[in-house]
């Protein structure tokens, strides 16, 4: 028995599955801008070995995550 989505949902979700992601980024510049900043200033303060937003995958997985796997530690 093969079960499938109803033909409705299954439109929805592949159109869900493959909206683009990064497109609202490229459309509105202000966001673009503030992504790269932030970006930039996690950047800085993990190169500077303080303290900033702590690695999701290893509170989740325990694996290191790769500016601490690039320092040694």
């Amino acid at each position: 028995m093969t079960h499938s989505l109803p033909t409705s949902l299954g439109k929805q979700f592949k159109q869900w599955l493959y909206q683009p992601i990064l497109a609202y980024v490229l459309e509105t510049p202000s966001t673009g801008w503030a992504i790269a900043g932030a970006s930039a200033v996690h950047l800085a303060l993990s190169a500077a070995g303080l303290p900033s937003w702590e690695c999701p995958i290893l509170k989740v997985t325990g694996v290191p995550c790769p500016v601490v796997v690039y320092r040694g530690g």
